[in-house]
């Protein structure tokens, strides 16, 4: 399971389709500059991960990748690009992405359950959901699309 936050730009259609079919560098270096703007979120959620053990008797169960390590946890953190065809309309996003178990169990524990290992995650890091996700999201996610509508506003320049 990976906990995933977007942004996305709309709009793009015979942009995005003339460069999948016959610009295909020029496509390369769009997917590249956003996921670059993408990992502005990326690399502030890294930041905000714990690093070591989010609470003690955490991990290491010995129970691999379930476990919570400050490491593993950032570096699951990866942006990405996804460009959808959604109801006529073309989107292209900027992904980013937490895979790691423990990283997204930390990002997500205590909103339904209420299991004493929850409760003193929500205690100690509050109940904001996604953890580290959601708040750099925040922080950054106008700059990550002024990013993005820049990097298309480029390609487009390119292909004219």
């Amino acid at each position: 399971m990976a906990t995933t936050f977007d942004v996305k730009t709309q709009g793009v259609d015979q942009l995005i389709n003339r460069l999948m079919g016959f610009e295909k560098d020029a496509y390369k270096i769009l997917r590249k500059d956003i996921k670059t703007a993408a990992d502005l979120i990326g690399s502030s959620a890294r930041g905000l991960l714990p690093s070591d053990y989010v609470v003690s008797g955490w991990g290491p169960w010995g129970a691999g990748q379930k476990d919570y390590l400050g490491s593993w946890a950032r570096s699951s953190v990866k942006p990405g690009v996804r460009t959808r065809q959604v109801g006529g309309n073309r989107y292209v996003a900027g992904v980013v992405r937490m895979t790691n178990p423990g990283a997204v169990t930390y990002a997500l524990i205590g909103k339904k359950d209420q299991s004493p290992l929850a409760r003193e995650v929500v205690a100690r890091y509050g109940d904001s959901y996604p953890r580290a996700l959601g708040p750099a999201w925040t922080l950054h996610v106008e700059r990550a699309r002024n990013q993005i509508q820049a990097a298309i506003d480029a390609a487009a320049a390119k292909v004219r």
